[in-house]
């Protein structure tokens, strides 16, 4: 759809229409009523206010002038479910260089708006989802040092105990060689535990840099 619009009386001509919009035109006098009755009509309630001050055709000029591109756009929801881009381009100016008449432009955007929105939520799973992961690999190896940890504190106990109440020089030498392996094996365990633990801190410590902001 498209009409141009004269900034200083409000009249309009219509470029481009389909019925259905002609028929929304039907018994409007210039700009501010066509406006107004889409405002009433056609815009979902929530973005009304917002559609009204785009349209305020006394600050287009000065809105334009302040555009890299030339034009302003501005897209809103509609009662049906639709979404709607309305653009205002500078059509003419005065020999003094003010805006004489403006072109607006509106198109149906509703599939483009639907993927943005689609690949908005996609972000948004896919965050939840790497934080769940994180929360679950966080909490399985803090499960883990404790199942390491657990067993060592046996081992290494026991081991103590027996060390302390043998009597008998051959099985001394004997538990000793016993001993001194399940120690070994003990402190590799405990080496185990030590290094998941500095993994979960680095990794823990990888998320917080990425989260600070530059």
């Amino acid at each position: 759809e498209g009409l141009i619009a004269s900034v200083k009386d409000r009249k309009f001509e219509v470029i481009k229409a389909s019925e259905s919009f002609r028929s929304l035109l039907s018994g409007c006098r210039n700009t501010d009523d066509i406006v107004n009755r889409i405002a009433d009509t056609v815009v979902a309630p929530e973005a009304r206010e917002k559609y009204l001050t785009f349209h305020q055709i006394s600050t287009v000029e000065a809105r334009l002038a302040k555009s890299t591109f030339g034009y302003v756009d501005f897209v809103f929801p509609t009662r049906r479910g639709h979404w709607i881009r309305d653009v205002l381009v500078a059509q003419s100016y005065d020999k003094n260089g003010r805006l004489v008449k403006c072109l607006v432009l509106s198109r149906d955007v509703t599939e483009e708006k639907q993927r943005e929105i689609n690949y908005q939520e996609k972000l948004i799973r896919t965050a939840r989802e790497a934080q769940a992961s994180a929360t679950a690999k966080t909490n399985f190896l803090r499960h883990m040092s404790h199942d390491i940890r657990t067993p060592i504190n046996g081992i290494l106990g026991m081991l103590e105990i027996a060390e302390r109440h043998t009597d008998d020089p051959q099985s001394c030498f004997k538990l000793k060689g016993f001993t001194s392996a399940l120690s070994c094996r003990a402190s590799s365990l405990d080496k185990s535990r030590t290094s998941l633990m500095s993994s979960r801190r680095m990794s823990d410590a990888s998320r917080m840099c990425r989260r600070q902001a530059f």
